[in-house]
């Protein structure tokens, strides 16, 4: 699944667009910014705490 929104950045006030896409059965969460094209950006990945909140 991939889904393109925007994400505003704090320091600068610009929003740059971003892909989110779900893996490993909605375990972990990947994160892609970037200007322009989708080649030029980062991605981060979060990953789900199976433990749970206390």
């Amino acid at each position: 699944m991939a889904l393109g929104v925007g994400a505003p950045d704090p320091d600068n006030g610009r929003v740059y667009k971003t892909k989110l896409r779900l893996d490993d059965g909605g375990r972990k969460l990947r994160v892609r910014g970037f200007i322009g094209f989708s080649l030029l950006g980062r991605t981060q990945t979060w990953v789900r705490d199976e433990a749970g909140a206390p």
